[in-house]
């Protein structure tokens, strides 16, 4: 049996040999690595570097990363690279880039937000002769829906109108010519029931018609010149449904109205919004939308320079 003393020795000496055959593989490596990429040369960039002649000079990820400081360094980024040379990494520099407000008087912020101020009295006029169109002078999408509820309304006042007028004139046609005793209401017929003289009567039919056949329908003393009691209530029935599509007609009239009122006053606010000057450089601009039909209001201040 060996000494205690000798199994010692021989096992750091095996532990020595092992780490000398890993030094040894790990510098081979190394080696074979430095010799299969060669270290790029210097290159400093200045103001325009050579991109097309950098990324050919540079092979794998060096020639990309360099590429793309390149761009960026002639794009004006806030960083490019400065050096990047053999056995040092790359290093990033920040780029300063000054800009300087312009002065108050400065002519030029004057034209432009000469230029960029829009009429009041030119976008209440628009929307009062059309609305929504003074918004979108102004440069609000608002307008839009000033617009769409003018035409909504005209389309609606022209189907209420037309129903009324189609039905006065199957009312008409019902109760037929009243100087001719073959029609449902005659004047001679109203006159031999009741031996009253019908000039009254045809002065109103000749003067007045509309109230004459309205008459017809809610006058009941009027009621004996019909031939048939179920014709003149039929006849009321579509003179009663002729005033009520009128009288929609009418409602919808007076919305059209005042959309264009609550639009040219709209249009005239857009237009004061627009304009104020929060500083010589300073604007405000404001706007509303609808979201999930729910109203939106948008506020942004606006720098000119």
């Amino acid at each position: 049996m060996m000494p205690r003393g000798f199994e010692l020795r021989t096992l750091a000496a095996c532990l020595l040999g092992i780490c000398v055959l890993g030094v040894c593989v790990l510098a081979s490596g190394v080696r074979c690595a430095a010799a299969s990429h060669p270290a790029p040369a210097s290159i400093a960039f200045e103001s325009d570097p050579p991109c097309a002649a950098l990324a050919a000079r540079i092979e794998g990820e060096q020639a990309a990363r360099c590429a793309v400081l390149a761009r960026e360094w002639e794009s004006g980024s806030a960083f490019a690279a400065l050096r990047v040379a053999p056995g040092e990494p790359g290093v990033l520099a920040q780029r300063t880039i000054t800009r300087e407000w312009p002065a108050v008087d400065d002519p030029e912020v004057a034209a432009a937000r000469l230029a960029d101020t829009r009429s009041e009295i030119s976008a209440l006029t628009l929307s009062a002769l059309l609305p929504g169109s003074g918004q979108l002078y102004v440069g609000e999408r608002s307008g839009i829906v000033f617009a769409v509820a003018e035409v909504a309304g005209w389309i609606g006042f022209a189907l209420f109108r037309g129903d009324a007028k189609e039905l006065r004139s199957e009312s008409e046609q019902l109760a037929g010519t009243p100087a001719d005793s073959a029609s449902a209401w005659s004047f001679d017929r109203w006159s031999s029931s009741t031996g009253q003289d019908p000039a009254a009567l045809r002065a109103l039919y000749q003067g007045d018609p509309e109230a004459f056949w309205d008459a017809l329908a809610a006058d009941a003393s009027l009621a004996v010149g019909w031939s048939d009691p179920d014709a003149r209530d039929e006849y009321a029935s579509m003179r009663l449904r002729a005033n009520d599509k009128q009288h929609d007609a009418n409602r919808v009239g007076a919305l059209l109205w005042i959309n264009h009122l609550v639009s040219a006053a709209d249009a005239l606010r857009a237009a004061r919004l627009h304009n104020i000057p929060i500083t010589a450089t300073l604007g405000l601009k404001v706007g509303g939308r609808l979201s999930n039909g729910q109203p939106v209001l948008r506020a942004q201040l606006v720098r000119r320079f």
